[in-house]
């Protein structure tokens, strides 16, 4: 069992979005279900045009030197875009990276998730699974047996992977897609939403369709 389960202490949000609110609301959630968890900070690009603030928490735009100052504080990467998230990543190598799992969550027995991976509202991950680093699986995905899922790997809402899909690195799954088993999605794939993919999808390629085809 991975140690996300954990409470993971305070977390600071890079990404003040849509996404960045989504995982503010998910550390509340964290809290509330008695872990030690709270946000003391959203963190931006220098030019970005968030707000002062979001939800009270403040949004300060000097990521680095504020964890340098605060090395207890760890981070999490609220950016869809998985090459933003990689981008992001190398840019903050040296920080402590949050894993975080909704409570509503349902993570099965011998199911390893990576360091800055996301698990967003009710899903699940069955068994015998390997989730890299800074994956981002949203609600209402379902992740059956002997998956593996690797860094930057991104799983739009209601996303069904069936057993022994492997996503290789920064694969992206549009809302509600579904992959057959035993696939292979190559890195950097891109599949749109509603797709049924029933072959493997080569490295970059982009697919979408019932039965999914090239774009």
């Amino acid at each position: 069992m991975s140690p996300a389960r954990s409470a993971p202490g305070r977390v600071a949000i890079f990404g003040a979005g849509g996404l960045g609110r989504e995982v503010l609301a998910l550390l509340r959630a964290l809290a509330e279900a008695g872990g030690a968890t709270s946000c003391p900070s959203f963190l931006v690009d220098a030019e970005s045009p968030a707000p002062a603030a979001v939800h009270g928490v403040l949004v300060r735009r000097d990521a680095e030197s504020f964890l340098r100052a605060d090395p207890d504080c760890a981070v999490v990467l609220a950016l869809g875009d998985p090459r933003a998230r990689a981008r992001v990543a190398a840019r903050l190598a040296g920080a402590r990276f949050a894993t975080l799992v909704h409570p509503g969550a349902w993570i099965g027995s011998f199911v390893e998730i990576g360091a800055g991976s996301l698990l967003l509202g009710p899903c699940s991950a069955s068994a015998d699974i390997r989730i890299g680093r800074h994956v981002l699986v949203n609600p209402g995905c379902t992740i059956a047996h002997d998956g593996v899922l690797e860094d930057f790997a991104t799983l739009g809402p209601g996303v069904a992977l069936a057993g022994g899909v492997h996503l290789e690195e920064g694969a992206e799954l549009g809302i509600g897609a579904r992959v057959a088993p035993r696939l292979r999605i190559g890195a950097g794939a891109l599949v749109g939403a509603g797709a049924v993919v029933i072959a493997d999808v080569p490295p970059g390629a982009r697919v979408a369709g019932v039965p999914a085809r090239p774009l």
